[in-house]
């Protein structure tokens, strides 16, 4: 009896990551498809094929929603890249391949330019916002892991590591806005790529 009510807890669970994944899903969805402004929950709750009151067992309210999404942008697309290692010798093909897949598997997808558009539209609520900055410092310390775990050969200081780190990353979303604002042109994408694969060696290369 008591191995039942186990599994029994156990699918539960189950069911409810898979509901939320389908919310979390069909937000992305609206958003990309409808905007910002085009996005409520009756629209989510379609998208879903669930109703609203099935969401908000999941989710107290939008920005709830909304945030889960930011997450899904974030932490999913660098996941998924530290399951893959960076198998590059030289430096300048190390830096290239972590660039490179940054843009290619997270930054430039449709995922982040989501979560781009939701930070803009909730810039002024102080909550979810302190609430975002919080989880992008968790996100930054992955990230600063991964990297440290990339190049921890180097021999350069701490602060050339963060300097680096910061100049691909600011890059790397400016360049996600611009692609929201604008879709960027292949051979813009590439040159900017390539300068700042440059830029990030150079910054490798020289010791103080």
């Amino acid at each position: 009896m008591k191995t039942k009510e186990v599994g029994s807890r156990r699918s539960q669970k189950e069911r409810s990551d898979e509901s939320r994944q389908r919310i979390v899903s069909a937000a992305s969805r609206c958003i990309a498809e409808r905007g910002y402004q085009g996005t409520s929950m009756s629209s989510i709750a379609k998208m879903a094929g669930m109703s609203v009151g099935a969401i908000q067992h999941q989710f107290a309210d939008k920005a709830a929603v909304l945030f889960a999404v930011v997450e899904a942008g974030l932490m999913a697309r660098a996941a998924a890249f530290s399951a893959t290692p960076v198998v590059a010798n030289s430096l300048e093909e190390r830096v290239g391949e972590f660039i490179r897949r940054m843009w290619h598997e997270g930054y430039g997808g449709p995922e982040y330019g989501t979560a781009i558009e939701i930070l803009i539209a909730m810039r002024k609520d102080p909550e979810f916002m302190n609430r975002s900055n919080d989880y992008f410092a968790h996100v930054f310390e992955f990230i600063d892991r991964l990297w440290m775990g990339i190049f921890w050969d180097l021999d350069v200081s701490r602060d050339q590591h963060l300097g680096a780190l910061r100049l691909t990353f600011n890059t790397l979303n400016g360049m996600a806005l611009q692609q929201l604002i604008s879709s960027l042109e292949h051979e813009s994408i590439e040159s900017n790529l390539t300068q700042l694969i440059q830029s990030t060696t150079g910054l490798l290369s020289v010791n103080p």
